[in-house]
């Protein structure tokens, strides 16, 4: 709002020059009665302000602005406007609400961007909150997505991580591998994006991290899995 006042007052400071220059803005005169060219008489009246395009009266009953054609002849000619005068009047009206226009534009977009800080704001603090430790194996990737199955506080390695290391025979249990981790253990099969070692992990390999709340990911085959990604949002 400051900057539409900032302008607004240098516009109409600018206006209130013309008007000085062009003939009576502010005006005190008083008449018994005024009768428009329409017929409509107004009685103790006093002219508050004139500009080209009539004046600003007050009478007994009330205030009014009466248009420089409906004033009669005597009257016209007092407060009329040069030409050149009434261009000027109205290109400072103009200037004036561009000036606005402007002000406000940029207005909208500040609560614009301020609504969309608070969204960001709130989905960020939300994601902190459902922040997970995801602790399994990549089912699949693509694309820099892990397809990754966690198995909550214990899991079993897959027969392919023992495949990979030359076991075999019963999956090896691993107690509690998300202790120590700080947020708890989730279970299920996730989308995981910025996995620091993506590059080098294989299907079967066993994952271990902290990860946030990332929308969801539609595989292929239609399904819908939440996502999570290990950068903080």
């Amino acid at each position: 709002m400051a900057f539409m006042g900032t302008i607004g007052r240098a516009v109409w400071i600018g206006l209130f020059a013309i008007l000085l220059s062009a003939g009576p803005l502010l005006a005190d005169d008083h008449y018994d009665s005024i009768t428009t060219i329409a017929g409509v008489t107004y009685t103790g009246v006093s002219v508050k302000r004139a500009d080209p395009t009539g004046i600003d009266i007050v009478h007994d009953g009330g205030a009014v602005h009466i248009p420089i054609d409906q004033l009669p002849q005597d009257l016209h000619d007092k407060y009329a406007f040069t030409p050149d005068q009434v261009a000027a009047y109205n290109a400072a009206k103009d200037a004036q609400l561009k000036s606005d226009q402007a002000a406000l534009a940029t207005e909208s977009q500040m609560d614009q961007d301020a609504a969309a800080k608070q969204i960001a704001d709130s989905k960020r603090a939300a994601a902190i909150k459902g922040k997970a430790a995801l602790v399994g194996y990549v089912v699949s990737k693509s694309a820099g997505i892990l397809i990754v199955h966690c198995s909550g506080p214990a899991m079993f390695a897959p027969v392919s991580s023992m495949t990979a290391i030359g076991g075999g025979g019963n999956l090896p249990y691993i107690p509690n591998p998300a202790a120590g981790m700080s947020a708890p253990a989730i279970t299920g099969d996730f989308a995981l994006r910025n996995y620091p070692s993506y590059e080098t992990l294989a299907d079967g390999d066993a994952i271990k991290t902290v990860a946030y709340p990332d929308g969801e990911v539609t595989l292929r085959t239609g399904d819908t899995l939440h996502a999570y990604n290990v950068q903080a949002p």
